[in-house]
């Protein structure tokens, strides 16, 4: 391999272990049971993007995304999408995302899908399609 491939592979392998000790830090560390943030709604889906970058960068080079893939059907793929938009929006319940924007406990619950899940489901699959091309799986 050469120098700038080297490098190349070196740099985006230690993508997920600094955003694995920074989230470590940062649910661990002495000053997260002291800080409280309030968040805005651009904070969140920033959030929401470095989850979804974690996650990918995890699973987007391995050989087994390709093997799902050409074994999903149409129906699947149709399938797999309210299957995950559900999971996401339990998800943003279950962390209480609404408890730090401006979400109250008397909006709607497709408010909360509209302006969280949705979001957060297409941020995920922007991170995604961008590093599957980054790893050369979305060719043919």
């Amino acid at each position: 391999m050469s120098v700038s491939e080297v490098a190349g592979k070196v740099g985006l392998q230690s993508i997920p272990g600094a955003l694995g000790a920074l989230l470590g830090r940062s649910q661990f560390g002495k000053e997260a049971k002291d800080s409280q943030r309030e968040q805005t709604f651009f904070g969140e889906v920033g959030i929401m993007t470095i989850g979804a970058l974690f996650l990918a960068l995890n699973v987007a080079p391995t050989e087994e995304m390709v093997l799902i893939s050409y074994r999903m059907t149409s129906i699947h793929t149709l399938a797999l999408i309210p299957a995950t938009l559900l999971i996401m929006h339990v998800f943003v319940y279950a962390t209480e995302f609404s408890s730090s924007t401006e979400l109250t406990p008397n909006t709607p619950w497709w408010s909360a899908f509209l302006r969280f899940t949705l979001v957060g489901y297409a941020v995920s699959l922007l991170v995604a399609l961008y590093l599957l091309w980054t790893f050369g799986h979305w060719t043919g």
